[in-house]
Parts: C-alpha cells; sequence; structure tokens
C-alpha cells in the first residue's frame, strides 16, 4: 500500500531540488561598452564615458559573494540609458564604487524605475535616487520588467571611475509551492484510502 506520506516523500524527492538549482543568477555578457545580453535578451548601453568592459571581483558579502564577474567601468559624468530588446523581469543591477561627492561624483543618481536594495547595500537611497557621499556599492533589484533604464547623474562631480553588471534571478515558477505539494499529497490520501 502506498501511504500519503509515500507520495509526499516521492513528491519531494523528485521536485523538492535545492535552492540553488532553481533560484540561480544569470549575469550579462558583454559584446562591447555598448552592448551585451542578459539571458539572451540584448541590450544597448548609452552613451557611456570612456566606458570599457572589464572584470570585476564581486566576491563581496553586499554582492552575495558573487565571484568575478563582466562589468561595464566608466567615468561618472554620464545620463546613462540601457535599453532592452524586450522586457527583462528579475533584473538586478550590481553597482560598485558609484561615486557621492565626497568621492569625486555627482550628489545623487536617480533611476526611472523603483527599486529595493539588498542587504549590505553601503550607500543611502530615498524614493528613486542613491545617495551616498562616499562609494556606493551593492544590489539592487526592480520588480517590474525592465525594458529601458535610464541612471541620471545629479550634479557632477570632479568625476572617477565607477562600473555596474547587470544580473536576472530566475523565476520560481519552476519549483513547486506550498499549493502543488499539498494536491500531490491529497491525491496520495485518496489512493491510499480507497485501497483499503
Amino acid at each position: 500500500m502506498i501511504s500519503a506520506f509515500h507520495v509526499t516523500a516521492t513528491a519531494i524527492t523528485v521536485f523538492g531540488l535545492t535552492s540553488t538549482t532553481f533560484a540561480g543568477i544569470t549575469f550579462a555578457s558583454y559584446s562591447s561598452a555598448a552592448a551585451g545580453s542578459l539571458s539572451g535578451v540584448g541590450f544597448t548601453v548609452s552613451p557611456l564615458d570612456l566606458g570599457v568592459v572589464a572584470t570585476r571581483d564581486f566576491s563581496a558579502t553586499a554582492f552575495g559573494n558573487a565571484g568575478s564577474r563582466s562589468c561595464l567601468e566608466y567615468m561618472t559624468d554620464n545620463q546613462i540609458t540601457i535599453n532592452f530588446e524586450s522586457a527583462v523581469s528579475n533584473l538586478s543591477i550590481y553597482l560598485y564604487y558609484w561615486r557621492g561627492v565626497d568621492a569625486g561624483g555627482p550628489s545623487s543618481y536617480t533611476l526611472s524605475e523603483s527599486f529595493t536594495t539588498a542587504p549590505h547595500f553601503s550607500g543611502n537611497t530615498s524614493g528613486n535616487d542613491v545617495t551616498g557621499r562616499m562609494l556606493n556599492s551593492g544590489i539592487l533589484s526592480f520588480s517590474g520588467p525592465v525594458t529601458t533604464l535610464t541612471i541620471l547623474h545629479g550634479e557632477i562631480g570632479s568625476g572617477g571611475f565607477q562600473g555596474f553588471t547587470l544580473a536576472q534571478t530566475s523565476d520560481s515558477q519552476a519549483v513547486p509551492g506550498i499549493g502543488g505539494l499539498a494536491a500531490l499529497a491529497g491525491v496520495g490520501l485518496i489512493g491510499g484510502r480507497r485501497r483499503r
């Protein structure tokens, strides 16, 4: 006889994969300082003053220990627009050394989309602004689908190199929720009752 416990346990074995399997992060790849792709969606970046593709170590706690990643480095005196070929969900921007006024940068950075900050973000935020006075680093995440993201720099300072990379967390829809497991358990209960 197959009990509800056995059916549920089997479902967990088959479907209950670890979060690293489903909750991965895909980072952008860059063909140049003006273009790249994220999860197969192309994008352009313009303009980047002295922009270059670089490799940066994102192993710090502020970046969730993401390791070494390709990124874009540029000078601070820019308004930047990122245009995706189609809307991207679960978008994050891993920014580093966004310079505040005390580090030769602008007074603020205003993003066109609302965002939340991950733990250990080193700057300050207010509304859609990043306002830290020194070197701001960490992860900003956007809740809704994003087709265009504009980063408007406030009062321009003397400038200095800083950078970012783009990332996308995988959708959670592949992981069955409590409802899915409860339904499977219910099937096991019904089957168990019929066989008694």
